[in-house]
């Protein structure tokens, strides 16, 4: 493993900084209960702080906050962004993927107050790009795209970035990059930038040992053998990464 920068902090949140290995003991238990969830390749990627996504896109000095909070509105449900990079000008709002299927579009988005909620993500984007939106126009769009993009433009930066990282083992689908491109048409300004990392993932003898060793065990020893094994191990091999502009 490359030597880490020693400028930059991990986030879990917005608290004062940690180490990945805080990061990994303080996340969502949720997260860490199957070795299939995108935050476990993702966590082992971020392990390098000489990634393609750190020095290919702004190069800068980032604050690196895992589930960044953005909060919607009353009494409703903040959107956490999977990893947010902070500057003083720039913001780069990354969306995990491995195993995941496209979400709800927001016109079946179940939630007796979804029109409100989404205006409220509508309203975010439409102050930062400067431009007129409608409700009606996001109608066939993954509702967790609209709030990640919103998410991203809630910080006001002079750049602002919204990134797919898509990891996958055999053939890469493009499914995530053609939800991308239909609000990208929508938008249509340049004012927010949109990057696909697609990132080829091979398992390691670590990872197929914990595999076979969590098969019977209960959900919090699961959890725990996982968290345990992933501060102190890779569980993946990186390859044929891919960071572009759409």
């Amino acid at each position: 493993m490359q030597k880490r920068r020693a400028t930059m902090k991990y986030f879990l949140g917005n608290p004062l900084g940690m180490t990945i290995e805080q990061v990994i003991e303080l996340g969502n238990n949720e997260h860490f209960s199957k070795l299939t969830c995108s935050i476990i390749p993702t966590i082992d990627y971020w392990k390098n702080l000489s990634n393609k996504i750190l020095t290919d896109i702004v190069a800068d000095d980032y604050n690196i906050c895992f589930e960044f909070p953005v909060k919607s509105i009353k009494n409703a449900t903040s959107s956490y962004t999977d990893i947010m990079l902070i500057s003083d000008k720039t913001n780069i709002a990354i969306e995990s993927k491995w195993t995941e299927k496209i979400g709800d579009y927001c016109i079946n988005q179940k939630s007796k107050r979804k029109n409100e909620v989404q205006q409220h993500w509508i309203n975010i984007i439409s102050k930062y790009i400067g431009k007129d939106l409608a409700i009606e126009q996001f109608s066939y769009i993954e509702y967790q795209l609209l709030h990640r993009v919103a998410s991203a433009c809630s910080l006001n930066k002079d750049n602002c970035i919204v990134t797919y990282q898509i990891f996958y083992t055999d053939l890469l689908s493009d499914s995530f990059i053609n939800e991308i491109v239909k609000i990208k048409s929508i938008l249509d300004i340049t004012k927010i930038k949109f990057y696909v990392d697609s990132v080829k993932i091979d398992f390691t003898d670590t990872y197929l040992r914990l595999r076979n060793e969590i098969k019977d065990l209960n959900k919090k020893t699961k959890i725990d053998k996982i968290k345990d094994t992933i501060k102190q191990n890779d569980l993946f091999t990186f390859s044929n990464e891919s960071l572009y502009q759409l």
